[in-house]
């Protein structure tokens, strides 16, 4: 019975272990069936990416099929350039055959030039001799022309002088002597030659001819020049004779004035007679010209008439005047200057009308201020109020000199022009001590 009981229990031990053996298969077989899963998405995956590969191959290839294409068009017309670049070679090679023949014609024509250099180089020379020759002829008879315009306005007893001087800035070497010839009919220019020497008469006007003598003989040209010479110095000679009565005319309008203006007001006439005398002094040592300085003079004269206007009352009060009387005091210099215009004496109106004008803008009638006021008013205007200070008023006692200067000092560059008031102290200075020598 224990071998039958074995009988039976065998075969299900080795059921049991076909069982486990079956289970092992089992779970082999399940893990080769997850690799064969893993192996089949890889094979999809593979597929997949040859089936893109395939794609790109594709692509690829119709790209390399239209390089191709392009890349033979590119060499056809590269042999296309290559022909046309052989023949710009050929006419290249054509040109600088030419260009070889131009050159020697032009080294044949440098030599030309190199030859015509050469005279004009000597050309210029003569040019330039030629050139400074007219340069200095015109700066001498330039500054003829500025000292013919001083005989118009210079002093009668410089007007000799003025002549002589003018003709020897043209003739260096020239001796020149003035010669009277009233009564006597001249030519305007006569050659005279004697031994080595050259003597021309020059005819300025009925009264007056010039004598040059000079060793070497006068050229056309000069003589041509002297001709001119005599014709402008006989027009200037007029113009000064037309300045003359011109002034004659002023100075008689003027004394007329201050005639007037004494029989009104004695004190006021006394006063620009003063100031003339300074006034022009002062004018001569800023650099104006003698004539500029004759005009202050005048102007000097006559810088209080417009007072005329104005009434005694007023000017002659002995305390201080209101507002009222002071604007009406303040017309004097626009009646002034109106009642020269009126007189024809316009140049001496304008110095009038801006005598009062105060350096720093606060004077009147227009509150003109430093160079936008006339240099011969502000010179006025100096010299006016130094003589006023130390000059009695009826409203007050004279300064003494040095409280007067002081107070232009105190006031230059605010009332007073600083550079007249320099030069002013200077010229009392300078009279002070001629009185005291």
């Amino acid at each position: 019975m224990a071998k039958r009981i074995s009988d039976i229990t065998e075969p299900e031990s080795k059921l049991s272990e076909e069982k486990h053996d079956l289970q092992i298969y089992k779970t082999i077989l399940q893990a080769q069936t997850e690799k064969i899963d893993v192996l089949e998405r890889k094979l999809k995956a593979t597929e997949q990416m040859a089936a893109a590969m395939k794609s790109e191959l594709a692509e690829r290839d119709e790209r390399i099929e239209s390089l191709s294409k392009e890349l033979t068009s590119a060499k056809e017309a590269l042999y296309q350039k290559e022909k046309e670049l052989n023949l710009a070679n050929l006419e290249l090679d054509a040109r600088a055959q030419t260009i070889e023949a131009m050159n020697q014609q032009l080294l044949a024509m440098n030599e030309q030039l190199q030859a015509q250099i050469q005279e004009l180089d000597a050309m210029n020379e003569e040019l330039s001799r030629l050139l400074k020759e007219l340069e200095n002829s015109t700066e001498k008879f330039s500054n003829c022309l500025e000292k013919l315009a001083d005989i118009a306005i210079c002093n009668e007893e410089k007007v000799e002088e003025e002549i002589k001087a003018t003709l020897l800035s043209v003739f260096e070497d020239a001796d020149v002597r003035i010669l009277n010839t009233k009564g006597i009919k001249l030519e305007f220019v006569q050659g005279m030659v004697f031994s080595q020497q050259s003597t021309t008469m020059l005819s300025i006007n009925e009264q007056l001819a010039l004598l040059i003598t000079r060793k070497s003989p006068l050229l056309s040209a000069e003589i041509k020049f002297l001709n001119a010479i005599a014709k402008l110095f006989n027009i200037f000679m007029q113009i000064r004779e037309y300045f003359k009565e011109r002034e004659s005319l002023s100075e008689k309008v003027i004394n007329v004035l201050i005639s007037s203006l004494s029989l009104y007001e004695p004190h006021t006439a006394d006063h620009a007679k003063r100031l003339a005398k300074l006034s022009k002094e002062v004018a001569l040592k800023l650099g104006l010209d003698q004539r500029r300085a004759e005009l202050v003079s005048w102007a000097a004269l006559v810088h209080d008439i417009g007072k005329l206007a104005v009434d005694k009352e007023i000017l002659n009060k002995p305390s201080r005047l209101d507002p009222e009387e002071y604007e009406k005091v303040k017309t004097h210099p626009v009646i002034g200057a109106q009642l020269l215009k009126a007189g024809g004496l316009d140049e001496i109106a304008k110095i009038v009308m801006y005598h009062h004008e105060r350096y720093d803008g606060k004077g009147y009638p227009e509150g003109l201020k430093a160079d936008q006021i006339p240099i011969e008013s502000r010179i006025i205007c100096v010299i006016d109020a130094f003589d006023a200070m130390i000059s009695d008023r009826p409203y007050r006692k004279a300064m003494t000199i040095e409280q007067a200067k002081e107070e232009l000092l105190k006031n230059s560059g605010t009332q007073f022009d600083p550079k007249v008031v320099k030069i002013f102290l200077e010229a009392i200075e300078e009279m002070n001590k001629e009185t005291e020598g």
